[in-house]
């Protein structure tokens, strides 16, 4: 499969991405591209030219919620790789994105209540997560994807690296400078929100956790309680 993309880091948004990007681009064997390439859902991207010893990732967070089914039609063996974040935090990080770039003029309940489906503004939907893996199973079997919790990585980068790195057969590389601080660009700071507004958005999420916890490999009961 060389000259075509290999892997994915496939989400989520506000899920700590940008800051894997970062470690794996360090890796002499990987060509990362820019940050998102967007190569599935808006092909603003070339490839490089095909190399023996270069193995071609795409992190795109998009294309867990949008692009699971163009994916296997390109690359049906592609490997995943999914940084899950609580999806209440992740719901309202993505808002206050929106918010500061001037792109949401909504309160943050009602934006939240709406239930957009486009992926810009999809606050909520982009959190179902049980929803999305029980379609990228349909198409990719389970070996094929890697699921870690957001927290986890930020305490455990090398592990979590070093994991990575075996799934996608690639050898150990000690040199990857895991000590950069990206917490703000790939998590967000935002202003506190009251509790009653955040149990209110935990409810939306519920029934969808309630599948999540039997379909991931950590601990979620976190993400399953009201404040």
């Amino acid at each position: 499969m060389k000259g075509k993309i290999e892997f994915v880091v496939g989400g989520v948004m506000k899920g700590g991405t940008t800051s894997l990007r970062y470690y794996l681009k360090q890796h002499p064997n990987l060509d990362m591209g820019i940050s998102e390439r967007h190569y599935f859902d808006a092909g603003e991207s070339k490839l490089p030219l095909p190399r023996p010893d270069i193995m071609i990732g795409d992190v795109t967070p998009v294309y867990l919620y949008s692009c699971v089914e163009k994916i296997y039609e390109y690359n049906p063996e592609m490997k995943w790789i999914l940084l899950l974040r609580d999806p209440v935090d992740r719901a309202i990080s993505h808002y206050y994105m929106k918010k500061r770039a001037g792109e949401e003029s909504r309160g943050l309940l009602q934006a939240m209540m709406c239930m957009e489906d486009k992926p810009q503004k999809a606050y909520i939907k982009r959190g179902l997560y049980a929803e999305q893996l029980k379609r990228l199973y349909k198409y990719f079997p389970k070996s094929r994807v890697r699921l870690y919790e957001s927290s986890f990585f930020r305490i455990h980068k090398e592990g979590v690296l070093e994991d990575i790195l075996d799934f996608l057969c690639v050898k150990t590389f000690k040199e990857i400078e895991c000590d950069v601080d990206l917490t703000e660009r790939h998590i967000g700071i935002y202003p506190e929100v009251f509790v009653d507004d955040r149990n209110r958005i935990r409810e939306m999420l519920m029934s969808d956790l309630k599948e999540l916890r039997f379909m991931v490999p950590f601990d979620i009961s976190k993400w399953m309680e009201y404040e």
